[in-house]
């Protein structure tokens, strides 16, 4: 017997709501919060600077092999710790279907809006496939603008132009992609704008004034609505409970939701297959409250690039692209039931598989970079969190005052006073290149140069100290440059 055509859409639906799933999401969850103990090493000085202000229901436990097992793979005869995961993933995963949850809703409360009144194009609609010139013109608006953006790179790393410190958050040339989340930013605000009139209808109808009939949706916009609250609420307390303050887990929620809106607009108007944003949004919170904030608040925000770090693979567009083809299907708000069991399926069955796999094969001896022994994931979370808690910002240390404290309390010498115009502290991160005698030279030292060099047209010049790339001008002075903590004896040395 043959499938109809309601649920063949129905099987379409389920598999591309779980299709970012078993990669994207588990895999980077996995790789993250089985590192912080397991990847530890003294020259990462994760022991001292991230260790402390793991939560112990976030990370698995440290007791036995379990961590060593996973990357190195089980003896022969032996069994899958199982204890030590149930929780902590249990926690991250009531914490992503949360994020699920929001962006169904929203998808919901959005799609009259989007749809009728907007009359997005939604690629994935068969009608739409038919009438290919439908997408062109937002498609050459995206090319062009892409190829003009590689252009203003181009003139911008030339000029040597630079808003903020390195940040592993921020993709790409840092300038741009700060001028383009703002673009992002007001894209979103904008749209919601236009939408003002259609969200008001959708609150007074949640409030049961019979203004708009929402029997076509796939849940009504008071459950919506509900649910919307319940997800946002949990997601708040899970973040502060992960160790991040109020006023930065508000930050992060709020830039977290201007990127699922913003993806998934485009990918819906344009038909793009492959989109992420310009930067993630931690990025935008240590951009807002400096790097200066308590030290659990920087550890946080690395656990959570385990579910917002590769940002192209997220439920949202599906869950649109879902709403749309629910115009198809005569099941209508039995389509919500049928994504609901295709996530959580997904969920259960993924993690069960790289479990098996990684403990079978050890999850170092992959070639996925999700699990590298020195890098992947693991390494762009952790070692940003242990260079902001080293290194806070802002500081006037960076542009030629006084430096910061270490973290062992003592204070850093002034090099302001010794013809420092920049000092920037090296991490694993920056090593990227080389100069043309061997030395590390990161792309940070070029970005340090160019951004002062109208000061110092002919006498300044770069050293490297230690773990410290300093840019100074005028004749030579021992007490220059700051020490990292374990090369802090004396300053001379």
């Amino acid at each position: 017997m043959a499938l109809t055509p309601a649920e063949l859409i129905t099987a379409f639906v389920m598999g591309l709501v779980s299709s970012g799933i078993p990669i994207f999401v588990t895999g980077y969850v996995l790789a993250v919060i089985s590192k912080p103990y397991y990847g530890a090493t003294p020259e990462n000085d994760w022991g001292d600077l991230v260790q402390p202000y793991l939560p112990d229901w976030a990370v698995p436990r440290t007791d036995g092999e379990a961590m060593r097992l996973f990357y190195e793979g089980l003896p022969a005869g032996g069994s899958i710790p199982w204890g030590v995961w149930l929780g902590p993933l249990a926690w991250w995963v009531s914490f992503i279907l949360a994020l699920y949850i929001t962006c169904f809703c929203l998808v919901v409360i959005l799609r009259r809006q989007w749809m009728e009144n907007e009359r997005l194009v939604f690629p994935a609609d068969p009608a739409v496939r038919r009438r290919r010139h439908a997408a062109a013109v937002p498609t050459f608006s995206i090319w062009f603008f892409y190829l003009l953006t590689l252009a203003e790179g181009a003139a911008v790393s030339w000029a040597g132009l630079t808003v903020m410190q390195p940040d592993a958050y921020v993709w790409d040339w840092h300038t741009l992609s700060w001028q383009a989340y703002g673009a992002f930013t007001a894209m979103v605000v904008w749209s919601l704008w236009m939408a003002r009139r259609h969200l008001r209808l959708v609150w007074r109808k949640a409030l049961g004034h019979d203004v708009v009939d929402d029997a076509t949706e796939m849940v009504s916009y008071r459950t919506a609505l509900i649910l919307l609250a319940a997800a946002l609420g949990y997601e708040f307390v899970f973040l502060w409970r992960l160790g991040m303050d109020v006023h930065v887990a508000a930050i992060y929620l709020f830039g977290t939701w201007v990127i699922f809106l913003g993806i998934t607009r485009l990918v819906v108007q344009a038909g793009l297959h492959y989109l992420t944003s310009p930067m993630q949004a931690q990025a935008l919170a240590v951009a807002v409250m400096g790097t200066g904030f308590a030290p659990q608040n920087a550890v946080a925000l690395a656990l959570t690039y385990g579910c917002f770090g590769d940002v192209e693979s997220i439920f949202m567009p599906s869950a649109a692209h879902a709403a749309k083809l629910n115009e198809l299907c005569g099941q209508r708000r039995g389509l919500a039931v049928a994504m609901a069991i295709a996530v959580v399926t997904s969920f259960a069955a993924t993690i069960w598989l790289i479990l098996h796999l990684c403990y079978e094969y050890g999850a170092g001896n992959f070639t996925s970079w999700f699990f590298q022994p020195g890098a992947g994931a693991r390494g762009i979370a952790f070692d940003m969190a242990a260079r902001q808690i080293r290194d806070p910002w802002p500081s006037t240390g960076s542009t030629g005052g006084p430096c910061t404290r270490r973290p062992d309390g003592g204070d850093h010498v002034d090099g302001a006073a010794h013809g420092a115009v920049g000092v920037y502290r090296l991490g694993p991160e920056d090593h990227h290149s080389s100069d043309r005698r061997g030395g590390p030279l990161p792309a940070a030292a070029a970005v340090l140069h160019r951004t002062h060099r109208r000061l110092l047209p002919r006498r300044g010049h770069l050293l490297r100290r230690g773990r410290d790339l300093v840019l100074r001008q005028g004749t030579r002075h021992p007490a220059l440059v700051r020490r990292s903590p374990e090369r802090h004896s004396d300053p001379a040395s």
